[in-house]
C-alpha cells in the first residue's frame, strides 16, 4: 500500500490587487494555475518513476479498483488530483473500447449523427486515450 499526502499545486490569489504581469490571462479567484498544473503532473511522473518503474509497486496501467483517491472539495485540490493522476497514469490503450462497446456506446439523441465522433476516436474511450480518476 503507498499512502500519499500533498498538498494542492500553485492557485491564483483570492484576491486581485491588480497588480497582474500579463492583462490577457483572466483572474481566477483560488483557481489552479498552470504552473500549478506543471508542478502536480510532475509530482505523478516522479511517483511513477518511483513505484510503477523501479520498484513495481503499483501497476503499469490504471485499473478503477486498486486505487483510492480523496481530497478535500476545493477546486484547486481536485485538479490538482487529477493533474498529479495524469502523471503518474499518462494515456494508454488499456481502457479500449472492443468493436461491440464501441457501437453501444452512442448516447441515445434522437437526430445526432455521432459518426464523425465515433470514426475520431475509434476503440478510445476518450481522446488521446486518457484516463478519468475517481476522487472522493
Amino acid at each position: 500500500m503507498i499512502i500519499v499526502v500533498g498538498s494542492p499545486g500553485v492557485s491564483y490569489p483570492s484576491v486581485d490587487f491588480g497588480l497582474t504581469i500579463d492583462e490577457e490571462i483572466p483572474f481566477e479567484a483560488k483557481a489552479l494555475s498552470p504552473l500549478g498544473q506543471r508542478q502536480q503532473f510532475l509530482i505523478g511522473s516522479e511517483f511513477r518513476t518511483r513505484y510503477v518503474d523501479e520498484s513495481k509497486t503499483l501497476l503499469a496501467d490504471y485499473y478503477v479498483p486498486t486505487t483510492y483517491m480523496q481530497t478535500s472539495f476545493h477546486e484547486s485540490s481536485i485538479l490538482s488530483m487529477q493533474a498529479q493522476m495524469m502523471g503518474l497514469y499518462p494515456s494508454s490503450t488499456v481502457n479500449d473500447l472492443t468493436a461491440w462497446q464501441q457501437g453501444n456506446a452512442v448516447p441515445p439523441l434522437e437526430g445526432v449523427d455521432f459518426s464523425e465522433w465515433q470514426e475520431e476516436l475509434g476503440a478510445s474511450a476518450l481522446p488521446y486515450g486518457l484516463n478519468v480518476f475517481p476522487i472522493q
